[in-house]
């Protein structure tokens, strides 16, 4: 008779393969597609850079920004939210427009900020640490020749990934290119990555802006668009390198400010999903929420396996020491090498991992280079993604205790 522990495993096996042969299906979809975007249509771009702080970075993302091969980029907006250092001084000396105010914290309080004064019919928002390629503006806006479409997000990767948790990121941050690629074919991309997401301005302003209490505005936002009966298109082809957390610490701060705003978005509207006929969310929000829910399962069931193991281990252990027979026993052995439904399962997601990191690779033009590649990609699936699930955890436990902050 199965028990509790066996039934929740074979769930999570069953909808981590399922999710799993979507995608496959998904990508062989997208195989028939022609993704090439005429690059004739050039609205007004205005560009939006919100910036704390940010003296170091700032004038290589202004001069990245300046070097796009746009023809109709109307300006550059800096938002200074009250800096300490001399990012505002340095903005004015690139010669952009500068707009200063009080920080209030997270990032949507700059973007609003800088709503009125946009005069582009697309606003793109760039990081103040990302640097967009010259071409990524002019591959991306066409998608907006569907009037239905609110928001267009980009290829986001890695800058200098010199320390393991870099490379690691660095890793994980192709899979989320390719993943989002796919779930554009179900009207089901869930965030605008802050490193360059444009939006059309007038649907931006007439749902309000971003929401200032939510402290991940580019989740909040997506669903809000697809709430709404709008489109959220993913431009594969342009391309913007970013900054990210160069220690475990502050990784770790990153990914708990993500999961309590990934939480925070989902008590918001799940209760309306229902409510509106036009909504492309559910879908988006289904998936989200299965992958928050069986990621923190996978791990409880991850933690029994390992008790059980040990557990059974020290049994033969402490009885074979008592009867005198040996320590290293056959049976002992067999405890730790015979294979089980766990093991067996296991290892077919592994290889379903691995398979789709091969194609994630492949269909962003990224490479793995030397076994310094193949090591770090060994501990991305082993021990890297393990640590989403206590990340999770954490969160919601700050989350319940209303200990949030940016």
């Amino acid at each position: 008779m199965l028990g509790i522990i066996d039934i929740m495993f074979l769930v999570f096996v069953f909808v981590t393969m399922f999710f799993s042969f979507l995608f496959l299906v998904l990508y062989l979809e997208h195989r028939k597609r022609d993704e090439k975007i005429k690059e004739d249509f050039f609205p007004t771009v205005s560009v939006v850079i919100p910036a704390f702080n940010e003296e170091k970075t700032i004038l290589s993302t202004i001069n990245a920004i300046k070097n796009l091969n746009y023809p109709n980029l109307s300006e550059i907006i800096v938002v200074d939210d009250g800096s300490s250092d001399k990012t505002r001084e340095l903005a004015e000396s690139a010669g952009v427009k500068v707009l200063t105010k009080e920080n209030q914290g997270q990032k949507s309080f700059p973007l609003n900020f800088a709503l009125p004064h946009v005069k582009g019919k697309i606003m793109a928002c760039v990081d103040a640490d990302s640097y967009p390629e010259p071409n990524s503006l002019r591959k991306a806006v066409p998608f907006f020749k569907d009037e239905k479409v609110a928001s267009v997000t980009t290829s986001v990767y890695v800058r200098n990934a010199k320390t393991i948790i870099e490379r690691l990121q660095s890793i994980e941050y192709v899979l989320i290119v390719w993943a989002r690629k796919l779930l554009e074919l179900l009207d089901s991309i869930y965030v605008t990555p802050g490193a360059l997401s444009l939006y059309r301005t007038d649907i931006l302003r007439k749902i309000g802006g971003f929401d200032d209490n939510n402290i991940t505005e580019d989740i909040e936002i997506a669903w809000r668009f697809l709430y709404n009966g709008y489109k959220i298109k993913m431009s594969l082809d342009s391309e913007v390198c970013t900054g990210i957390p160069p220690s475990f610490k502050d990784w770790g701060q990153q990914r708990v400010r993500w999961a309590i705003g990934g939480i925070q978005t989902t008590l918001k509207y799940i209760p309306k999903l229902f409510k509106s006929k036009e909504s492309t969310l559910t879908f988006a929000a289904s998936f989200f929420v299965l992958s928050y829910s069986f990621s923190i399962v996978g791990f409880f069931i991850f933690i029994y396996i390992i008790y059980q193991k040990i557990s059974e281990f020290l049994y033969y252990f402490i009885n074979a020491y008592m009867m005198g027979t040996g320590v290293i026993s056959r049976n002992a052995l067999n405890v730790i090498t015979v294979p089980n439904i766990f093991a067996t399962f296991g290892l077919v997601i592994l290889i379903l991992a691995i398979v789709w990191v091969a194609i994630s690779y492949r269909r962003t033009g990224r490479n793995l280079r030397g076994i310094g590649d193949l090591f770090d990609l060994i501990l991305y699936l082993s021990l890297y993604i393990t640590l989403f699930p206590a990340i999770l955890i954490y969160a919601t436990t700050l989350l319940l205790m209303n200990k949030i902050k940016w």
